[in-house]
């Protein structure tokens, strides 16, 4: 706990006479010893088996001490130790049984013969087929048969006898006779026939008599208007109810009545009044009143009426203040899932130890989280290929892809082929009149929802279906050339019907052959959209863990009570601010961009030192925003960290000497006195 103790001025300096050193008030840290232990009782034990057979019988049960009392606590009463209480052990046959007489009432008579009784109750009546009791339950006899004594009798005393002196003092008598003398014993008669005593004792009354008066005095005041008095004793005061002096013992009267010069005069300064304001700078005033004014040309009051002074000049504090959150905006993706976000601002930050805002800026809401459906995708025509002959009359085709719709998209049903005809000048080594027909069997490969069959960033593993399209490759009598059952890479082997002739093929038809395979092959093209569409989904989900990264997920919130001796130029230091603000972060491991604080005076200029000393009159108010994913952990591990034994008032003290004294600014004196924490999740 703490002592304090206070002295007074015996008296203050005058004429340049030195200060008094020193302050006020003092305290110090003081101990009352250990706290007293009380003894305590452990819990009771069984109750034993009833002690009797049959009928009433009582049984017990006991408890030990568990702990000894200690340093003046409560002793344990060994009374408690046992308990015992009735039982009964089945019902047994009993025989009437007689209680003791009780002692003889009072005779009815003191003397002259009279009666006195006693009983005797059934101590325990028959049950169960037991003997009743015999006997009366009450006896009655005889008592004080001797006659009664008789004492003597005085009969009433007479009236007083007349006093023989109305005051100063005499004597009257009074007398009885005996009426009935003693008989049997009886007592005698005390005292005596005759009684005296004093009357009218008192003195005889004594009238008072004044004194002649003395002369009248000097008069108190040689103008303005004086007093002079005059007075006079009593030289025989009254007494025994003699008549009192009428008039006074003294006389006064007006003298020198003529006005003299009277200076204004002021009256004491009332007390201040309180401050007009609690913060932000007030004033406080106090006033007096003329007790005397001038009269007869005396001198004027100098000075004013009232003083002013300022009080209350530390900061008001402003709690922040949250806007309204944004409504949703609208989602900006219609299926396959997006997110929306809202935002509030800041109406008002908090200011000189105003609470700060709690919980976060934004929030954020998934929306349309459907799949999306995928409408039947036409891929743009291929070039036209060569001409199905080289010479006469042939056919051209062109080809598209089709990509498949799913998940409730909307069909297509267009040719994935076109034909035209085309002609070559005849050339009898090149054309042969020959007329067949071939037609080539295109196989188109349907990837399933998901699949990557192309192996792009996976396996190339697939579960589709490949669907084959006919399509008629020439009419001419020769067919193309064909340079085998291979397909390109990752294609499947596409499916010909036989060909009615075969020749060499030339460079040109060759590469021809070899495009009209790989624009088959490019069907695939479906799956690189769906790849696509699938790292765009997954480009969005990692922006929105991004964003995620930076929420916050709770608030700490309290505040840092110093004691400075030069507050107001601490407060109002900006480098004694950065020094707190690091302090901070080192004693709670938090980065700086996370931690702010704002500096305050606290308390008045009224306040007592010693207050000031015990509760602070600095304020330091600090938020700490605690993130997903960042170095600060949960705030159950925040809170582990301010309740360490490190974050001791002295601990505290230390850091802030130490970040002030690095900084160069050793002159400012200070010292934590308390820290309060509150978490807003």
């Amino acid at each position: 706990g703490f002592q304090h103790k206070t002295r007074l001025r015996k008296s203050y300096e005058i004429g340049g006479g030195k200060t008094c050193k020193g302050t006020e008030e003092d305290e110090r840290t003081c101990t009352n010893g250990k706290c007293p232990l009380n003894c305590e009782l452990g819990d009771w034990g069984a109750w034993s088996s009833c002690s009797g057979t049959c009928g009433a019988g009582k049984q017990t049960r006991q408890r030990a001490k568990m702990k000894e009392a200690g340093f003046g606590g409560l002793e344990c009463i060994l009374d408690n130790l046992t308990e015992v209480k009735g039982c009964f052990a089945g019902r047994c046959a009993v025989d009437c049984v007689w209680n003791l007489w009780t002692s003889w009432d009072p005779c009815s008579k003191s003397c002259g013969g009279g009666y006195t009784r006693r009983s005797r109750p059934e101590l325990v009546p028959a049950a169960d087929g037991g003997r009743v009791c015999e006997g009366s339950a009450t006896e009655e006899t005889v008592c004080n048969a001797m006659p009664c004594p008789r004492a003597c009798l005085w009969d009433n005393w007479s009236d007083w006898t007349n006093c023989a002196a109305s005051c100063g003092g005499a004597e009257r008598t009074r007398t009885r006779a005996v009426s009935s003398l003693e008989k049997f014993g009886g007592a005698k008669c005390d005292g005596e026939p005759q009684e005296k005593e004093a009357c009218n004792t008192e003195d005889c009354p004594v009238d008072c008599q004044w004194s002649v008066w003395t002369d009248w005095s000097m008069c108190s005041a040689t103008c303005n208007g004086g007093q002079t008095g005059r007075s006079r004793y009593q030289v025989r005061p009254a007494a025994n109810e003699g008549v009192a002096c009428i008039g006074s013992a003294s006389e006064q009267k007006a003298c020198n009545t003529l006005g003299c010069p009277q200076d204004c005069e002021w009256g004491p300064w009332s007390s201040w009044s309180p401050c007009s304001v609690t913060c932000g700078g007030g004033s406080i005033k106090r006033f007096r009143d003329i007790s005397v004014y001038k009269r007869y040309n005396g001198a004027d009051c100098v000075g004013l009426f009232e003083q002013a002074a300022d009080c209350n000049n530390n900061r008001c504090p402003n709690d922040c203040i949250w806007a309204d959150w944004s409504p949703w905006p609208p989602c900006p993706v219609t299926c396959n899932g997006g997110s929306m976000l809202s935002k509030r601002a800041r109406l008002q930050e908090s200011d000189a130890g105003g609470v700060p805002c709690g919980g976060s800026s934004t929030r954020e809401e998934t929306c349309n989280t459907e799949p999306c459906p995928y409408d039947c995708l036409l891929l743009d025509w291929s070039d036209w290929r060569v001409c199905s002959t080289s010479c006469g009359q042939g056919t051209r085709s062109r080809t598209r892809v089709k990509q498949e719709a799913r998940l409730g998209g909307k069909p297509c049903d267009e040719p994935l082929d076109e034909i035209k005809e085309c002609t070559n000048d005849e050339n009898a080594l090149l054309c042969p009149h020959t007329t067949s027909t071939t037609t080539l069997q295109r196989t188109l490969y349907i990837p399933e929802p998901g699949e990557n069959p192309l192996g792009l960033g996976g396996s190339a593993s697939s579960n589709g279906a490949w669907r084959s399209v006919a399509s008629a490759n020439s009419a001419s009598g020769v067919a193309p050339c064909v340079t085998g059952n291979k397909l390109p890479k990752a294609a499947p082997t596409a499916v010909h019907q036989p060909l009615a002739l075969h020749k060499p093929c030339s460079k040109d038809e060759l590469k021809a052959a070899l495009d009209s395979y790989g624009s088959y092959a490019s069907g695939n093209l479906s799956v690189v959209i769906d790849h696509l569409m699938k790292v765009k989904q997954a480009a969005a989900l990692k922006a929105r863990k991004v964003e995620n990264e930076n929420h916050n997920v709770a608030e700490v919130n309290g505040s840092l009570r110093l004691y400075v001796e030069e507050a107001d130029d601490f407060v109002s230091s900006t480098q004694a601010q950065k020094a707190v603000h690091k302090a901070l972060c080192l004693l709670t491991s938090v980065e700086p961009q996370n931690l702010k604080v704002e500096i305050s005076l606290e308390g008045t200029f009224t306040q007592p030192a010693w207050q000031k000393k015990l509760k602070g009159n600095v304020k330091v108010a600090y938020a700490i925003q605690v993130h997903e994913n960042d170095n600060i952990g949960d705030p159950s591990t925040l809170e582990s960290r301010f309740k360490s034994p490190s974050m001791n008032r002295d601990e505290v003290t230390l850091a802030i000497e130490k970040e002030l004294g690095d900084a160069g600014l050793s002159k400012f004196t200070v010292q934590a006195t308390s820290l309060s924490v509150t978490f807003l999740h």
